[in-house]
């Protein structure tokens, strides 16, 4: 389940000002190397998602976390702007890690920043870089 897909949760969202949600691939493969999730379903929680955006009256920030070498591929991008006008956020902001974690992960430059933030330009939706 999602956490988005629980109705005492949504109710309670209701209410907020802003809402941010998280999605780092539409590639099950992907979602599960990223995110490391137990029990959750990718197709509910993107479901959930788009369902929550349809409903809801606050602002909504939608955020992906690009680790590099992992969603970052030309499909993988393709696949995450299809959603991202699917879901039609206020905003959408990248994350990539800019910490060397404890594992062997690299980290994008500034230009390699540029150049993901520069894929989403064209969907008439405001994006910012963390």
């Amino acid at each position: 389940p999602s956490l988005l897909s629980d109705s005492a949760v949504t109710d309670s969202l209701m209410k907020a000002d802003i809402v941010m949600p998280s999605i780092d691939s539409c590639l099950k493969k992907t979602f599960q190397k990223v995110d490391r999730p137990r029990e959750i379903d990718l197709d509910t929680v993107k479901q959930a998602i788009v369902d929550f955006s349809k409903i809801y009256k606050g602002k909504l920030y939608l955020e992906i976390l690009f680790v590099k070498g992992m969603n970052d591929s030309p499909q993988e991008i393709e696949l995450l702007k299809k959603y991202v006008k699917l879901v039609d956020p206020d905003e959408l902001h990248i994350n990539t890690i800019d910490r060397v974690p404890a594992e062997q992960l690299e980290l994008y430059s500034t230009e390699e920043k540029s150049l993901l933030i520069n894929q989403f330009k064209n969907l008439d939706i405001k994006v910012r870089i963390f």
